[in-house]
């Protein structure tokens, strides 16, 4: 899948960051539940996994991961 047809999956102002085929972009707690809705109900993009990280080290965070696919 090339960056194009990921962009249309996307919400229109995510800052978002491509690895080969992966984009990853940040989502406020506020936004997480619509953007998740809207990746699984509008586009069929199913819950594959929700993980987190520790990166207080790095920014002072925890982070929460959810992959679609």
């Amino acid at each position: 899948m090339n960056k194009d047809a990921i962009n249309r999956y996307l919400p229109k102002d995510a800052k978002v960051e491509f690895c080969g085929n992966v984009a990853s972009f940040e989502v406020s707690s506020e936004d997480i539940i619509g953007v998740a809705r809207g990746l699984h109900s509008e586009n069929n993009l199913s819950l594959k996994l929700i993980t987190a990280t520790d990166e207080r080290e790095k920014d002072g965070c925890f982070r929460v991961w959810y992959v679609f696919g």
